[in-house]
């Protein structure tokens, strides 16, 4: 009997992880235009990425729907009257690298095939200015919008009118894609764009635990016209306006950098500011009114290859399951919970190689 319900416990684990993995994009629900504002460390990228990833795969999902349709269609009619699959298949345009997933290529010489990560692609200018055009049901995700389109370029013409519009445009010219964009606060974006945000999910605290479980706590601000909707005060606390979102961080593999921007200054020399000599000091520092041009630089000198697999991270993780495991079976005088948590493992690293 006690084999029968490892067994059946097994079965029921790897049933609803795919099960899982299959509907959780389904389960986010934002609109096309979905903006995401907080301080620093709140969980902007955490979230934004993580909707912008779910949304991608629904929208290779129904590509991939359409193309087997025409394929099935084509069967029935004759050769000459069968028509051609002319779509694109969407793409994921995002300002910083996202991880999307793996790809299995042969090396040369060798039996066994190599893990290529699929990353996301650029940001293409000519696409913001309505110059080309992306495939149908593709999504954009702009990570720190402000720096590109804020409120210090209201004048600039190609913001008023061709951004505007592809961005206010955007799920009539992708038939449904998803336009999704974060920055610390929604004021530092250029009124044309902001108009088009209707409801900000600002974020107020990231935390992390278990290992990689985390807590985002946010709450919903809703721009109407000119007038924003916010709480005041402690209102938050007791308002249902305020909300938590769980999720799950893999250990083993990260789908982007938190720190992607940091190559803008590696090529510039350390500080030599000088130390304090007293408890006390009379110096205001003022800044120059010239413009002074900074030292970073806007080219990728030299690759850093984050997008891999921590294989050694994953070996050295086996031990606190299998000692949590133990713990469990202990405490509760029973196998199951030990191969529970060890096949929880493993679903982690399947997750991790997929």
């Amino acid at each position: 009997m006690d084999l029968k319900l490892i067994l059946f416990l097994l079965v029921g684990i790897i049933a609803f992880y795919f099960l899982y993995k299959f509907f959780a994009p389904y389960f986010v629900r934002i609109t096309h235009i979905f903006y995401v504002s907080g301080s620093p460390g709140t969980g902007k990228d955490v979230l934004s990425s993580k909707y912008a990833l779910a949304r991608y795969s629904l929208a290779v999902r129904k590509y991939r729907f359409e193309s087997f349709a025409n394929k099935v269609k084509n069967i029935f009619k004759p050769r000459s009257k069968r028509v051609k699959f002319l779509k694109e298949k969407p793409i994921l345009m995002s300002s910083i690298p996202l991880l999307i997933g793996w790809r299995k290529v042969k090396v040369k010489g060798k039996r066994f095939k190599k893990r290529v990560p699929i990353i996301s692609r650029e940001i293409d200018l000519e696409v913001l200015l309505l110059r080309k055009r992306l495939p149908e049901y593709s999504v954009v995700y702009i990570s720190d919008i402000n720096r590109f389109i804020n409120q210090w370029s209201y004048k600039n013409i190609n913001i008023q009118e061709n951004v505007s519009e592809f961005i206010s445009e955007f799920r009539h010219y992708t038939k449904g894609g998803y336009f999704i964009a974060n920055s610390q606060a929604s004021s530092q974006v250029a009124k044309e764009i902001r108009n088009t945000f209707g409801k900000v999910r600002n974020l107020l605290s990231f935390k992390k635990f278990l290992f990689f479980f985390y807590r985002i706590e946010g709450r919903t601000i809703t721009l109407s016209e000119d007038v924003l909707s916010v709480e005041q005060g402690d209102a938050d606390k007791e308002n249902v306006n305020s909300s938590n979102i769980y999720g799950f961080l893999n250990p083993f593999v990260y789908r982007y950098d938190t720190y992607a921007y940091y190559g803008r200054i590696t090529e510039m020399d350390f500080t030599e500011s000088k130390n304090y000599l007293t408890s006390n000091t009379n110096y205001f520092f003022n800044l120059p009114i010239e413009k002074v041009e900074p030292l970073t630089i806007n080219e990728l000198k030299q690759y850093r290859a984050f997008f891999r697999i921590n294989y050694l991270k994953m070996i050295l993780m086996f031990f606190p399951f299998f000692v949590f495991g133990l713990f469990l079976t202990a405490l509760l005088k029973s196998g199951i919970f030990l191969i529970f948590v060890l096949y929880l493992y493993g679903l982690l690293c399947y997750d991790a190689l997929h």
